[in-house]
């Protein structure tokens, strides 16, 4: 099974604000940990429940908004496409 998740700021963990999805303000650092934290859980949750892949296509603004290394990659083959979807990668090894 192949997943695809489109993932957007506004609806991340602890955005309240307009600011908190505006890229190089204070609130933006602190909320997009957060909201890469949400794709990452959702991300391994797909993969719990089956899924043999997972394409996270990450939709705000400049779609370059989870924080720098933290995006978890089950497996070493994932990689960002040039619209800015990461891609998860297979399902990990068990």
């Amino acid at each position: 099974m192949k997943i695809l998740i489109s993932a957007d700021m506004e609806g991340a963990t602890g955005v309240t604000w307009p600011a908190d999805v505006l890229p190089g303000t204070p609130q933006w650092e602190r909320c997009r940990s957060m909201f890469t934290s949400d794709v990452n859980a959702a991300v391994l949750g797909f993969f719990d429940g089956g899924a043999d892949e997972v394409l996270v296509n990450e939709a705000h603004w400049t779609m370059r908004n989870p924080a720098p290394g933290a995006a978890r990659r089950p497996r070493g083959d994932a990689h960002r496409t040039p619209q800015g979807a990461l891609h998860g990668g297979g399902r990990p090894a068990r």
